[in-house]
């Protein structure tokens, strides 16, 4: 086994993934997500203020359609009151006419409140609405900076990829099987640089579990560095003493 070439294709391998690692957690990308959470809360009270003005138009629509029938009836009264002899027909149509009196004056009470409402919400629209010029453009501009930074990421980690494609096709097959596998089962660490010396983690001492969790914390990967650190321990490694191990422990 060519453990040096091994170490070259895992240090493209870790490199590989703590771009991967990276990318979810930019900060332009933060940025151009709370921008965008900006303009859809926006959006929503602009819409908002829109159902209400829909409904206050729909309480005048109503209004005045119900007064329009409530002035004809009286009309009609009035007119059949012209008609009458009787006082007491005539006292009992003007009793009609005044009930009438008060339900159009209950909806045009109800009307003036929905059109007072109804300007209330469009100005608040109107006010809204300015806004979004301003929100759509900073979410324009976080998004154009997050779009450059993961570009140059992502082709960064093709040219990884690539120069991984080239290592491993100039490793002997059943070297990079065990590689993958090792891999696989110690969370993408399959080679450690000991003091010098290139450490196989199948079968890994303390130390090397040491160096394993150093090159997971180093690649982003917290929870599989904390595991090989604790797995140093049972090893019979000594108890953590380097900032990046204490840090991990006072995490968890």
């Amino acid at each position: 086994m060519n453990a040096h070439d091994l170490l070259a294709l895992q240090d493209l391998d870790s490199a590989i993934t703590s771009i991967a690692n990276r990318r979810p957690r930019l900060p332009e990308l933060a940025a151009r997500n709370a921008a965008e959470a900006d303009v859809q809360r926006l959006r929503a009270r602009v819409e908002a203020a829109q159902r209400r003005i829909d409904e206050a138009q729909a309480v005048i629509d109503r209004s005045e359609h119900e007064n329009a029938e409530l002035v004809a009836k009286k009309t009609r009264l009035q007119a059949q009151l012209k008609t009458i002899i009787s006082p007491r027909e005539a006292e009992a149509l003007m009793h009609q006419i005044e009930g009438l009196d008060a339900q159009i004056r209950e909806l045009d009470d109800t009307e003036l409140a929905a059109l007072d409402a109804q300007a209330e919400a469009d100005g608040e629209r109107a006010s809204l609405e300015a806004e979004l010029p301003v929100v759509r453009l900073a979410l324009e501009t976080a998004t154009a900076a997050w779009s450059s930074v993961d570009a140059a990421l992502a082709e960064e980690s093709a040219t990884l990829q690539e120069r991984r494609t080239a290592a491993a096709a100039a490793i002997p097959a059943g070297d990079l099987g065990t590689y993958e596998t090792s891999r696989r089962h110690h969370d993408g660490v399959a080679i450690a640089r000991l003091e010098g010396v290139i450490a196989d983690s199948a079968t890994p001492s303390a130390e090397v579990w040491y160096r394993i969790g150093l090159a997971q914390y180093r690649a982003g990967r917290l929870e599989p560095a904390l595991a090989a650190a604790r797995k140093a321990i049972e090893r019979g490694g000594s108890e953590p003493k380097e900032p990046w191990q204490l840090l991990l422990l006072q995490i968890h």
